[in-house]
């Protein structure tokens, strides 16, 4: 009985950390999709590739009209680079074209003509040839070559230059993901406190009320039983679980903020609480949801309880 008690109480505290999980994740997509936190992680990382501390020349690039197609609307980088409609991501091969053209076109000696794909790559040894020197100028030398280069095949020059070129971009954008991974995992952390703050999602609380309710307990074993059996939950299902967090022992329920605080005792249990259901959340859903599923199966495999109308 003990074990059983134990296992269902570890299932019903999986549950809450799921329900939270996905509300956040949800909440997090949300939120950077409305600032365009990733559009404005890829012109940071573009700045930067190309050694453009102003932007001046990451915005010709992007407003390429190999890149134009990419935007929701008319291009507009919005304010301190947030809320714009720039794109997220970026194919390499429209990046290396853009940035071909636009360095033809911002060094290149008087109007330069419209030039076909091929043509472009092939003459990118004297595109980089007619760059200012610079960081940038050597770090594309070393990839495309030099202008004595253009005694090769035009085909050769353009397919090696669109492939380094590629390469170099895929690099940069790796390093991106990086960043804009600990943006969105601070972001992550951040909504977390709030929403733990909002509901008084305190784990420790949690567990004692789950410990010594056997109805609530089988009410929220019974709801995750429902939850693993609809497969692996997703950020859409964010209302699904709203609705399941309501059946969820949470909230202030006639408790003040200041009460939660009124001994060093409370204090500690509160900070306690809220710190471990923050650091669950942390792990994802994914996580949750396995834990879950592995502990309902070891409740399923046990005995199962003896029939009182048996005789």
């Amino acid at each position: 009985m003990f074990g059983s008690v134990v296992l269902e109480l570890f299932i019903g505290v999986a549950f809450l950390f799921l329900a939270l999980s996905i509300v956040i994740t949800a909440a997090q997509e949300m939120l950077t999709g409305l600032l365009g936190m990733r559009s404005a992680n890829l012109v940071v990382a573009l700045r930067n590739l190309l050694e453009d501390p102003d932007g001046s020349f990451v915005r010709e690039v992007m407003e390429h009209p190999a890149m134009r197609h990419l935007y929701r609307g008319k291009p507009r980088s919005g304010v301190f680079g947030l809320m714009g409609n720039g794109p997220s991501y970026v194919p390499s091969s429209a990046f290396a074209t853009a940035l071909l053209d636009a360095l033809r076109s911002k060094n290149g000696n008087g109007a330069t003509l419209p030039v076909a794909v091929d043509e472009l790559f092939g003459m990118a040894p004297e595109i980089v040839r007619d760059m200012p020197e610079g960081v940038l100028k050597r770090s594309l030398t070393l990839m495309i070559g030099q202008a004595s280069d253009l005694d090769r095949p035009l085909q050769r020059r353009a397919e090696m230059a669109e492939r380094r070129l590629a390469q170099w971009f895929d690099e940069s954008m790796d390093r991106a993901s990086g960043w804009y991974k600990r943006k969105s995992q601070f972001v992550s952390v951040l909504l977390s406190i709030g929403l733990v703050v909002a509901i008084n999602a305190n784990a420790l609380t949690y567990m004692e009320l789950l410990w010594k309710d056997s109805n609530l307990r089988e009410g929220i074993v019974a709801a995750a039983e429902a939850t693993a059996a609809e497969g692996q939950p997703l950020p859409d299902d964010t209302q699904a679980r709203l609705d399941e967090l309501a059946i969820l022992p949470l909230g202030w329920q006639g408790q003040s903020f200041s009460d939660a605080f009124c001994t060093a005792q409370e204090s500690l249990k509160t900070l306690a609480g809220w710190a471990i259901t923050v650091l669950a959340i942390s792990l994802g859903a994914a996580f949750w949801f396995d834990v879950m599923k592995k502990a309902l199966a070891i409740r399923a495999s046990g005995p199962k309880p003896a029939n009182p109308a048996a005789g």
